[in-house]
C-alpha cells in the first residue's frame, strides 16, 4: 500500500513524516490488512496545525479524518483516533452483512468544480456583466462514477466517508443523500 505524506505552508520532518506512515499503516492492518492507498496531508494555519489522513479502502470507499491542534503530533494522533472510529463502523458494518464492501454496479458522470463568484453589492457593472453571459470560472473536472446503492447503504456510506452530500442510483433514478446542517440527514429522491 502506498502512504503520502504531504504538507502546506510547512515542512514534514522526516521523523513526523515516519510516524505517520507508522501510525496509518498500523490502523489500516488492524482492521483490514490492506488499503488501497492512503494520503496524510499536513498544514499549518492560524488555529495551529491541521492533519488530514485518506485512506482508500477499496475503489469505491475513501475515509476521511482531520483535526487541528496546537502541535502536528498530537493533530496526527487525534485525526488517527478519529479515523480508526469510521475504520471500526465500517468493519461493524461489513460484519453485519450490509453489502458495503460488494462492489456496486456504477454509471460513468461527470464532476465539476467552479470558482466562487463574489459579486459586490453596491456595483451596479456587476450585475449588467452577469446579464451578458459571464459564468463562474470551471476550476477542476474529472470523470466520476454513481454507484447503484441501497438507500441505507448509501447512508452508511455518507457518514462513514465523512462527505457532505452522496450521489447514487436506486431503482434506476439519482438520488442524493446530504447532511443537514442540523446534523440529521437528508435524502433528496426524484420520484416517479
Amino acid at each position: 500500500m502506498q502512504i503520502s505524506v504531504t504538507s502546506r505552508h510547512m515542512d514534514v520532518s522526516t521523523a513526523l513524516e515516519a510516524r505517520s506512515q507508522d501510525v496509518v499503516t498500523a490502523l489500516l492492518d488492524k482492521y483490514f490488512g490492506h488499503g488501497l492507498s492512503a494520503e496524510v496531508v499536513f498544514s499549518k494555519g492560524a488555529g495551529g496545525f491541521s492533519c488530514m489522513i485518506t485512506v482508500h479502502v477499496h475503489r469505491n470507499l475513501e475515509l476521511q479524518a482531520s483535526d487541528e491542534t496546537g502541535d502536528a503530533h498530537t493533530s496526527l494522533d487525534q485525526a488517527a483516533e478519529k479515523l480508526a472510529k469510521r475504520l471500526r463502523r465500517y468493519k461493524r458494518k461489513l460484519n453485519d452483512h450490509r453489502g458495503l464492501a460488494e462492489e456496486a454496479e456504477t454509471r460513468a458522470a461527470r464532476a465539476v468544480v467552479f470558482e466562487a463568484a463574489a459579486v459586490d453589492q453596491g456595483d451596479e457593472s456587476d450585475e449588467s456583466e452577469a446579464e451578458d453571459g459571464d459564468f463562474a470560472t470551471i476550476v477542476a473536472e474529472r470523470q466520476t462514477e454513481i454507484q447503484r446503492l441501497t438507500v441505507a447503504q448509501a447512508v452508511a456510506r455518507l457518514d462513514l466517508s465523512g462527505l457532505n452530500a452522496l450521489l447514487f442510483e436506486s431503482d434506476g433514478r439519482v438520488n442524493l443523500v446530504y447532511r443537514r446542517n442540523d446534523g440529521n440527514i437528508g435524502w433528496i429522491d426524484p420520484g416517479q
